[in-house]
């Protein structure tokens, strides 16, 4: 799709995706990528964002790796920080009995559980396990069970917090999540339900979307969506790819998802961010 060069020149703020977007399998980040962005940053005067159903404890590696980030759309736009004063800029979180009866029915189901409160995730003590068992990538196993504090008492854990960011649950593979997906959406219509691995399914409060965390940090900046370009490549980007300026999907993303793109760049593995900052803003690198 043909973009609109007045579009293009009007671009103030990047908001990306991380996993399976802008960093590679493994979890890491190429250098094409970080030169990309953090050119965009420093020569272009751009904001740069990450969106991300990760929380807070789950990105600190990544602004090691890429001190331009300035602001984080986190846990699917439940939070929205500044990531260099650790400003809490918005905040919308799932009631805490909402949070209950999400967890206490993928528990009847024997689904494993985790949530994020106030910046980390909680897990079970038979976390490793389960994600021992899941059919993901090594870089994402190893995420999970890095990044997170197991809880012994998940339930009181649970019923303690002042209001959840987030819950997840876990699945063995794609197939067994598709078995639960629209019976989670249809139990809980007052929630927001989504997926952002073939493994699991997510919720957040009613309406909380990265596409909703995108426009509190935009009308924190005094930003127009037009001006946003942002990148994704699964369900839980979906509402943020169609209300940006310029929404970009991953080569390595669905079918679907691809149809509501107004650019699709190359596969994460393949610099696709990069790769897209190159033919929209004119970065350039000749290895690309």
């Amino acid at each position: 799709m043909e973009i609109n060069k007045n579009i293009t020149k009007n671009i103030k703020l990047i908001a990306t995706d991380l996993d399976g977007t802008l960093l590679l399998p493994d979890k890491t980040l190429s250098a094409a990528n970080k030169a990309a962005l953090t050119w965009a940053a420093e020569e272009k005067g751009i904001y740069i964002a990450i969106a991300t159903g990760r929380p807070y404890f789950g990105i600190r590696k990544l602004l090691e790796w890429l001190p331009c980030v300035r602001y984080a759309v986190l846990s699917n736009g439940a939070v929205v920080q500044d990531t260099w004063t650790g400003e809490i800029i918005a905040k919308q979180l799932m009631k805490t009995e909402d949070a209950l009866a999400f967890y206490d029915y993928a528990v009847s189901q024997n689904l494993t559980v985790d949530f994020f409160d106030q910046g980390e995730r909680f897990v079970p003590p038979n976390w490793k396990e389960a994600v021992a068992l899941m059919e993901a990538s090594e870089g994402t196993k190893q995420l999970l069970v890095s990044n997170c504090t197991i809880t012994k008492d998940q339930r009181a854990r649970l019923a303690a917090a002042q209001g959840i960011e987030k819950i997840s649950v876990r699945f063995r593979n794609g197939a067994q999540r598709n078995q639960f997906y629209s019976k989670f959406q249809e139990k809980f219509p007052h929630l927001k339900v989504s997926t952002s691995l073939a493994t699991n399914i997510e919720t957040t409060d009613q309406g909380i979307t990265k596409e909703t965390g995108l426009k509190n940090l935009a009308s924190y900046l005094g930003l127009q969506m037009d001006e946003i370009m942002v990148f994704g490549d699964n369900e839980n980007d979906r509402e943020m790819i169609q209300a940006a300026g310029i929404g970009v999907v991953m080569g390595n993303a669905s079918d679907e998802m691809k149809q509501i793109a107004d650019k699709i760049t190359r596969n994460n593995t393949e610099d696709g961010v990069a790769y897209m900052v190159q033919e929209v803003l004119g970065w350039q690198q000749e290895s690309l």
